[in-house]
């Protein structure tokens, strides 16, 4: 029988290596959402069991909580230690920072955090989906470069309608100067790995500029409101030129397209450490 030392914490990869996988995927993530992703449910067994989880996770110096709090949920990220610890479980990410939980500011946190409610929301439809986060894409793109045009927020696969719809997400933080478009449009003139990119911006304004900027890109570019994605998700009115439709209707467009075109065989799909939703 294994023994360990006193007051130590042994991961285990069944039910610790997932919850680390999420955090640093996620760069930083709340704990109401870190709950769900990771399937616990709302009884009280299983909130009493995730808690205990966490808490040990904290208490061991594999994941901390940040200094601020978002709509009264506590933030956590990963640590150097949690880290290696995946390392341990052969969950390595070259892209991933040494000083993952170092140095973050609040637009970062946002960021992340509205990431992961775009992701939750996506997974409440149940249709089957594979999230790819930020840091995969750019793992991908470092281990064989080229695999994405660029480095997405996250590339998530849905099912729709019997068809498979990859789609490439950019969130935008703050706005691009006309020449900050142009070079994204060089840049997804390269692209084979999606279906389609969904660009979310913060206003109507923003939405405008950039329907006008990205007209005529291949694949084309899917522009919508972030906020009405986190709200509404597959329901939510996105543009495509001066196409308008829920995201659902765009998406199934996308696939049946790509169905009737004779194309030839795309770059097999990066898959993601976290198990499908």
């Amino acid at each position: 029988m294994a023994r360990y030392e006193k007051n130590s914490i042994c991961i285990t990869e069944k039910f610790d290596v997932p919850l680390l996988l999420l955090v640093r995927n996620s760069r930083f993530i709340t704990k109401k959402q870190l709950s769900t992703l990771a399937g616990y449910t709302k009884s009280e067994s299983s909130m009493n069991s995730f808690r205990w989880r966490l808490r040990r996770l904290v208490r061991g110096g594999f994941v901390k909580v940040e200094h601020c709090h978002l709509n009264g949920q506590a933030v956590f990220t990963i640590t150097d230690l949690g880290i290696e610890h995946l390392e341990l479980f052969g969950h390595i990410l070259v892209s991933v920072d040494s000083q993952a939980g170092e140095g973050n500011d609040a637009a970062r946190i946002l960021h992340a955090t509205l990431m992961n409610e775009i992701r939750l929301k996506l997974a409440s439809y149940r249709t089957p989906q594979t999230w790819i986060s930020c840091l995969e894409v750019a793992e991908a793109n470092l281990t064989l470069p080229g695999q994405y045009a660029i480095d997405y927020h996250a590339v998530v696969q849905l099912v729709l309608g019997g068809q498979r719809v990859r789609l490439g997400i950019i969130c935008e933080g703050k706005s691009r100067s006309e020449q900050q478009h142009s070079t994204l449009r060089n840049e997804l003139a390269n692209e084979v790995a999606v279906d389609r990119v969904l660009y979310l911006v913060e206003d109507a304004a923003r939405e405008r500029l950039a329907i006008d900027q990205l007209r005529g890109v291949r694949p084309p570019v899917i522009v919508g409101s972030a906020r009405l994605l986190r709200g509404y998700g597959l329901d939510a009115v996105m543009h495509v030129e001066e196409d308008s439709g829920t995201l659902e209707d765009l998406l199934l467009e996308a696939g049946a397209r790509c169905c009737r075109q004779m194309a030839l065989p795309l770059k097999k799909p990066v898959e993601s450490s976290e198990k499908a939703l």
